[in-house]
C-alpha cells in the first residue's frame, strides 16, 4: 500500500457541503468514512490511498466552501486490529474518570475511534467510546480497565464490537441479590429463628471452608421441621432489584429469552418468574412432608457449574450461540455462566466475581444492562409504550 491520506473537515451542519467535497475523491476507493453532527456543527473524516493530486483539489474545495480542514499522513488499516466498545457510566462521569480510562488504553496502543455522550435516568451520565487496536491486547486490558473504573467509582464494560452486541438473544440471571434485593434463604431463616446458625455457616462457606453444596446442605439442614408456608409467605413479596421490571419488560419486547438460575429455592423462582414473566426458572428444591421441611434437598443441586450447563441448553434449546447470551450475577457461584455467555455481567458484585466480568454494573438498577445491549432510554421507553 502506498501513502495514506487523512482527511479531517468540519462546518456548517445542514449545509449540503459534504456531497460536494467528497466529489473531489470521486474516482477513489476511500478505506475509511466517517461523518457526525454536533450543536450545529458537521465533521468528516476520511482515508484513502493518495493517487495523484486529488489533494490539492480537496483543499482547493474546503477553502472554497469555507471550510476548516486538516490533511496529513494517515497509516493503512491495520488488518489484526479488532473494534471494541467501552461503556462508562457515572453519577457524574468526570472528565478526569474518562482521561483516566483513555489513558489506560493509550499505554498499550489502542486507539479510539468515537466518543459520544448520553445522559440517562437515575442522573446517570453515559460514554460510549469505540476502540480499535489488537485483539490480545484489548482483552487483556478487561481486568485492569473494570479495576481501574472501581476506584474511579464508575462502571464499565468492555465488549466486542461486533454483530452479536446488538443482537443478544438470551439473558441469564441470577435470583438472590441480583433479581431480588434479598438472600431468600437468610429470611427463611430469620423467619425460623435460625439466622445466626445460618450466617455463622454462610461465613464459613465465605472463608472457604466448605463449598456450596456443602454450605447449603448444611443450612437447609437448619430448617428442618419448620412449616413450608413460611417459604411460600416470603415468595409471595419479593423486594425486586430496581429496574427489574423495566429491565425484563424491555426483553420482552424485543423478542430476547429470559432466565433465572439461582442456587436458591423453586417456590421463590418460580414467584419470580410469573411477576415479571420468565420463560426459565431453575433452583434447589427443599424436601417437604405433611407441609414442613425435612432438612433435606430433592433433585440435582443448582451450583455453579449446574448454572453453567442449564445456560448451555437453554441456549441450545432457543437454537442459539453462546456469543448471543448475557449472564448477570453477583457472586462466586455466578463465575462459570458468566464466564460462558458472550456477555458476563457482575451486578452489585462481590470482588470474587468482578475479576472474571466483561461489564460491572451498580451505579442504576438492572436496566442499566440494557445500556450494554446499545438502547438509549428514548429507545426503551418507546419499546414499552407498546
Amino acid at each position: 500500500m502506498g501513502r495514506v491520506l487523512r482527511l479531517v473537515v468540519w462546518g456548517e451542519a445542514g449545509g449540503g457541503w459534504e456531497a460536494e467535497l467528497l466529489a473531489a475523491l470521486a474516482d477513489l476507493r476511500l478505506l475509511s468514512l466517517e461523518q457526525s453532527a454536533s450543536e450545529g456543527r458537521s465533521f468528516l473524516t476520511a482515508t484513502w490511498e493518495e493517487a495523484g493530486a486529488e489533494a490539492d483539489e480537496v483543499r482547493r474545495r474546503a477553502a472554497r466552501l469555507g471550510l476548516s480542514h486538516t490533511l496529513e499522513d494517515a497509516a493503512g488499516p491495520n488488518s489484526n486490529d479488532s473494534a471494541w466498545e467501552v461503556l462508562l457510566i457515572g453519577r457524574p462521569l468526570p472528565a478526569g474518570a474518562i482521561a483516566a480510562i483513555l489513558r489506560r488504553l493509550g499505554e498499550t496502543g489502542v486507539r479510539p475511534s468515537c466518543m459520544k455522550r448520553e445522559v440517562a435516568r437515575g442522573g446517570l451520565d453515559l460514554l460510549r467510546l469505540r476502540v480499535t487496536g489488537p485483539e490480545e491486547r484489548i482483552f487483556g486490558l478487561r481486568k485492569a480497565l473494570l479495576e481501574q473504573a472501581a476506584l474511579l467509582g464508575i462502571d464499565l464494560g468492555l465488549q466486542r464490537a461486533d454483530v452479536h452486541r446488538l443482537h443478544r438473544r438470551l439473558v441469564v440471571m441470577d435470583m438472590d441479590s441480583t433479581l431480588v434485593t434479598i438472600e431468600v434463604i437468610d429470611e427463611l431463616a430469620r423467619a425460623c429463628g435460625k439466622y445466626e446458625k445460618v450466617a455463622e455457616i454462610t461465613e464459613r462457606a465465605m472463608r472457604g471452608e466448605l463449598d456450596f453444596e456443602q454450605s447449603l446442605r448444611a443450612r437447609v439442614a437448619l430448617l428442618a421441621g419448620q412449616p413450608a408456608e413460611i417459604l411460600d409467605r416470603i415468595s409471595a413479596n419479593l423486594p425486586f432489584a430496581a429496574g427489574a421490571e423495566r429491565f425484563v419488560g424491555a426483553l420482552r419486547r424485543l423478542g430476547i429469552r429470559t432466565a433465572v438460575l439461582s442456587g436458591g429455592f423453586v417456590p421463590a423462582v418460580e414467584a419470580a418468574r410469573r411477576h415479571l414473566g420468565l420463560d426459565y426458572a431453575f433452583a434447589n428444591r427443599l424436601q417437604v412432608r405433611e407441609g414442613r421441611f425435612t432438612g433435606e434437598l430433592e433433585g440435582p443441586i443448582v451450583d455453579a457449574r449446574r448454572k453453567a450447563e442449564l445456560l448451555e441448553w437453554i441456549a441450545a434449546r432457543e437454537g442459539l450461540s453462546l456469543p448471543q447470551v448475557v449472564a448477570i450475577g453477583d457472586g462466586a457461584n455466578d463465575r462459570l455462566m458468566l464466564e460462558r455467555a458472550g456477555l458476563g455481567v457482575a451486578y452489585r458484585a462481590k470482588p470474587a466475581l468482578r475479576a472474571f466480568a466483561d461489564a460491572c454494573l451498580g451505579l442504576g438498577g438492572l436496566d442499566t444492562v440494557l445500556y450494554l445491549l446499545g438502547l438509549s432510554d428514548d429507545e426503551i421507553d418507546a419499546l414499552l409504550a407498546k
